[in-house]
């Protein structure tokens, strides 16, 4: 299995477990701090690390999202930092949202981790 994928699912996994606790909980206090800057590094991350998960050298719209995604999140943590509450909400709730779009286009069975699962569980 390609390297780029392992660490690519072993940073994208936890963004999809931490996300939901981020958005549905009191914002701004030092927990929201501790876990939105470790979202934000694993996502950073794994949208980096995509570019490395291509079949045949080929990018595909799903790298256009990382890097739309790359750039929303940098633009996220500006607006965090300059306290633009409202910007970096949209910034990061619009980053999960796409996580999970990619998420769910990656479990289709022509791609490779769908096709993965699909054979494990026999379909």
């Amino acid at each position: 299995m390609n390297t780029f994928l392992v660490l690519h699912i072993v940073t994208i996994t936890p963004c999809l477990v931490i996300g939901p606790f981020i958005l549905f909980r009191i914002k701004g206090d030092r927990f929201h701090k501790i876990l939105g800057r470790t979202w934000a590094t694993l996502m950073l991350i794994s949208c980096i690390l995509s570019f490395g998960v291509r079949s045949e050298e080929n990018l595909t719209w799903l790298h256009g999202l990382a890097a739309f995604t790359i750039y929303q999140l940098l633009k996220g943590i500006c607006n965090a930092r300059n306290h633009n509450m409202n910007g970096h909400r949209r910034n990061m709730v619009g980053s999960y949202i796409r996580s999970l779009v990619a998420f769910i286009f990656t479990l289709q069975p022509t791609r490779f981790i769908g096709g993965q699962l699909f054979k494990l569980f026999g379909f």
